[in-house]
């Protein structure tokens, strides 16, 4: 069952995200408090179920990036994702080469799950050596498994 519509949205933003690089975007006063957590935190009260597997599914992906588990990172990814990249190595080699700070990251902080045009957003602040930034996950469910269905990154102010 896939409660996300997948559209192109999906396919054009991991493709500008490949292209492009980390957007600038200033994280506001709010942001600027957040502390991220050590990988693998599982910052679960009173979350509903749903929240919990997302979350759950971003950090799986990035804890198989830290550990250079190519397969287990691109099997997290929706199929429109994996048939863009093709193989795990393509897919890891774009992460590696554009988003370092997801490649090896250090801390993570969950912030809000949201929908937004039939689309579900969660939002989690990024932080590695190589600077912290905030990534927006589109989510989707297909088969009770969610996946990521593609991923756009905003630069903090402070990093």
């Amino acid at each position: 069952m896939m409660r996300a519509a997948t559209s192109k949205s999906a396919l054009l933003t991991w493709a500008m995200i490949a292209m492009a690089g980390v957007s600038e975007y200033p994280g506001g006063p709010a942001l600027a408090q957040v502390q991220p957590q050590p990988q693998g935190s599982t910052q679960t009260q009173n979350l509903q179920p749903q929240e919990i597997a997302i979350r759950a599914a971003i950090s799986k992906q990035l804890d198989a990036m830290n550990k250079g588990d190519d397969a287990a990172a691109f099997a997290i990814a929706s199929p429109v994702i994996q048939q863009m990249f093709v193989d795990p190595r393509t897919f890891m080699s774009m992460v590696e080469r554009s988003y370092p700070q997801v490649f090896k990251s250090r801390g993570t902080r969950f912030l809000a799950l949201s929908a937004t045009d039939g689309r579900l957003l969660q939002r989690v602040v990024i932080e590695s050596d190589a600077g912290t930034v905030i990534g927006n996950y589109e989510m989707i469910e297909i088969d009770g498994i969610w996946r990521i269905n593609g991923c756009s990154f905003e630069k903090r102010d402070d990093a």
